[in-house]
């Protein structure tokens, strides 16, 4: 792997379907929102895609920790962006 510069830039979208809000997800009670575990798909991916240039041939990577905090509401039908700092 190369080195990774400081700042580098990813990015993920998802449009968002049933099958990604937490009633569905984990239970019919919780209101029809992106759910969590969804979410930090997306800055997984988007993580990844901000240092896939930097990695060899048959290299990738796994995220060790997620630090987040939900800012608004994704609903059905919303594109839900995720971008790595």
């Amino acid at each position: 792997m190369r080195q990774i510069p400081l700042g580098a830039k990813g990015s993920f979208s998802l449009l968002v379907q049933p099958e990604h809000l937490a009633d569905r997800f984990k239970d019919a009670t919780l209101p029809p929102v992106l759910a969590t575990p969804v979410m930090i798909m997306v800055m997984e991916n988007a993580a990844l895609n901000a240092i896939r240039a930097y990695l060899d041939p048959g290299e990738s990577a796994v995220g060790t920790a997620v630090n987040c905090a939900i800012s608004r509401r994704r609903r059905l039908d919303a594109w839900s962006p995720g971008t790595p700092r």
